[in-house]
C-alpha cells in the first residue's frame, strides 16, 4: 500500500501574515481565503492555514518543535533568496540525513529547508 503526506495544517491566530510568509517562501500567490482560510497545492500536498479562535492555545503552542521541512534544489542559493527578502535564516548545516537551514513563521513555527545530501560521485574510469 503506497502512503504519502496529503496535507499540513496550521492552525494560527493571525491567518493573513502566516498565509503571506508561507505564500512568500513557496513563491506563491496567496490564495482566495474562506473563513480566514487558506489553502496552498504544492506537488500534490496541501498546506492548510487556518484560524485558531480566542480560547487559550494548546499546551508548548507555538514554542514547541513541531515544524514543516520544505525540500530544496539548491539551497545556497533559497537561503540568499530568502536573507534578500529580510528573513533571518539560520545555516545551512549538514546531518547525517541532508542538508537544513532554518527560519520561523509569524508564529514562531519552525520552517526546515532541506536538500538531501548528494551521493558522492563514481571516477570517471570507475
Amino acid at each position: 500500500m503506497r502512503r504519502r503526506i496529503s496535507e499540513v495544517a496550521r492552525f494560527t491566530r493571525q491567518p493573513d501574515a502566516v498565509a503571506a510568509f508561507y505564500a512568500a517562501l513557496l513563491e506563491h500567490p496567496i490564495p482566495a481565503s474562506g473563513q480566514g482560510a487558506y489553502h496552498f497545492s504544492v506537488d500534490g500536498v496541501t498546506l492548510l492555514v487556518h484560524p485558531v479562535g480566542d480560547g487559550p492555545p494548546a499546551p508548548g503552542w507555538p514554542a514547541d518543535v513541531d515544524h514543516i521541512a520544505l525540500e530544496v534544489d539548491d539551497l545556497e542559493a533559497e537561503c540568499e533568496r530568502l536573507r534578500t527578502a529580510g528573513y533571518a535564516v539560520l545555516g545551512p548545516a549538514r546531518f547525517p540525513w541532508g542538508r537544513s537551514a532554518y527560519l520561523y513563521d509569524p508564529d514562531g513555527r519552525m520552517v526546515e529547508l532541506h536538500a538531501p545530501i548528494e551521493p558522492p560521485s563514481k571516477p570517471a574510469d570507475a
